[in-house]
């Protein structure tokens, strides 16, 4: 195929995009996104601690049952020892007894504590669940970063491949110029230093390709030597008439969706939970308590008289002794704090300055909101304004390289023009890569704020 053709159709096939890989396992970015998302060791411990954040919540939420706790005990004695039943102490004894109670403690006020708990419980457990949804979102920029730095990676390295095949028609060219006389013998070796290059060019466009197919791997969370096949389709829509470009769209969108603003939210509720729950600690506290119990002793005895004599008659059973010592009490207690070394109130005005501090977290990441959106906005802008002047130079570069591949073939142009027009060509291909692959992240950062999906 002639070389004005064949980097014609190279030139055809690179603006279109039907160079697509095909494989039974092909990883597209929704995969990658979804694989890392399930595989990410940092994103594991994340819901571990949103786990925790929940048994917080079911405690808070168990907390309003009744205190009960239920007590035994046998009770061993030799030697001098207390009747139970006539209350004197007798020598030489040996006596077992046992007692049993359950007892109960009720809050019936405690400053409204328990309700701040469970409230505060359930504004962390709110928070934590948008504190892994902002690592779900930053996993999947990261790997649409690195999928997409392949892609690019990938599209360099045919470039340099195409280049080569150009400088080896260029090499073959030559040769039949100098076998008919019509060019020197050491015309040749500029060419053959040119493929020389182009081949070194080869070798570092294909470590660029591995190592972004290993940065893949890593956030995927894959063995390095696991071999994966990445779908090589690229998004050919980009035309920035479709982009939203409005900030203020785009900004309250992103404010009322974005992770990391309502995570914020909810630690200024929890925050300001935690005021009212130390508040609540300075109160009194009114409490229900109840308590049944019973017991039985071995030296417990039935007596009698017999024959005009007080007299011991038989041991009263145990069923009979629970039945006869069974009592209960219920009372309430007032506790009222008066001085704990003012730890209590201490306690509240820290839980003030954290409520404050957690309104300028929510201020910062507002304030840090804005100016992401901003840079989005105007990065996508500028990303768009590089592509149009990207393609226009690679245009301009593909007509001068066909009109000196005709000269060149007519021999009006020696080696080395044809050689630095080849490369222009090549170079300013390779921009139009970078610029193509740069505007497509930039779009996908846009969508990140705007609520939209990454694939």
């Amino acid at each position: 195929m002639p070389m004005k053709k064949y980097f014609s159709l190279s030139v055809l096939i690179f603006f279109l995009g039907l160079d697509k890989g095909f494989s039974q396992d092909v990883w597209n970015l929704q995969h990658c996104i979804q694989y890392a998302i399930e595989h990410n060791l940092q994103l594991k411990q994340s819901k571990l601690s949103t786990q925790t954040v929940q048994v917080n919540n079911a405690q808070a939420k168990l907390s309003y049952l009744p205190n009960l706790s239920g007590d035994a005990t046998q009770y061993f004695s030799y030697g001098r020892s207390l009747n139970v039943t006539t209350n004197a102490y007798q020598n030489n004894a040996e006596v077992s007894s046992n007692s049993f109670s359950i007892s109960s403690n009720l809050p019936v006020f405690a400053g409204l504590t328990k309700y701040q708990m469970l409230k505060q419980t359930e504004s962390d457990l709110h928070a934590a669940k948008y504190d892994e949804a902002k690592m779900e979102n930053d996993i999947a920029l990261n790997v649409a970063a690195y999928y997409l730095s392949i892609l690019n990676a990938l599209e360099q390295l045919k470039i340099m491949q195409r280049q080569k095949e150009i400088t080896e028609q260029q090499v073959s060219q030559t040769q039949k110029l100098i076998d008919a006389g019509a060019a020197a013998e050491i015309s040749i070796k500029d060419v053959e230093a040119t493929l020389a290059n182009d081949k070194l060019n080869i070798v570092n466009a294909q470590n660029n390709y591995d190592v972004a197919i290993l940065n893949l791997k890593k956030w995927l969370s894959l063995d390095v030597n696991q071999t994966i096949q990445i779908d090589t389709i690229v998004p050919q829509n980009l035309n920035q008439a479709n982009v939203d470009l409005g900030f203020e769209n785009t900004y309250q969108t992103s404010h009322s969706s974005q992770p990391a603003i309502l995570s914020s939210q909810w630690r200024v509720r929890s925050a300001d939970r935690n005021v009212k729950y130390n508040r609540g600690i300075l109160f009194p506290t009114l409490s229900l308590f109840g308590t049944l119990r019973t017991s039985y002793s071995s030296a417990s005895y039935n007596y009698g008289i017999v024959n005009g004599n007080y007299v011991q008659l038989s041991k009263i059973n145990f069923n009979d002794q629970v039945n006869q010592n069974y009592g209960r009490s219920f009372g309430f207690d007032l506790s009222i704090p008066i001085n704990n070394g003012f730890q209590n109130r201490s306690a509240y005005k820290r839980s003030a300055i954290q409520y404050l501090n957690a309104k300028l977290n929510l201020e910062i990441a507002e304030k840090q909101l804005q100016q992401d959106v901003a840079n989005a906005i105007l990065n996508v802008k500028g990303a768009a304004s590089k592509l149009e002047a990207t393609k226009a130079a690679a245009l301009a570069t593909q007509t001068a390289f066909d009109a000196n591949t005709k000269k060149y073939e007519a021999g009006v142009i020696n080696n080395f023009d044809y050689t630095t027009s080849k490369n222009n060509a090549a170079k300013s291909l390779s921009d139009l890569a970078n610029a193509k692959f740069d505007y497509l992240f930039k779009i996908k950062i846009l969508n990140y704020y705007q609520g939209k999906p990454l694939y």
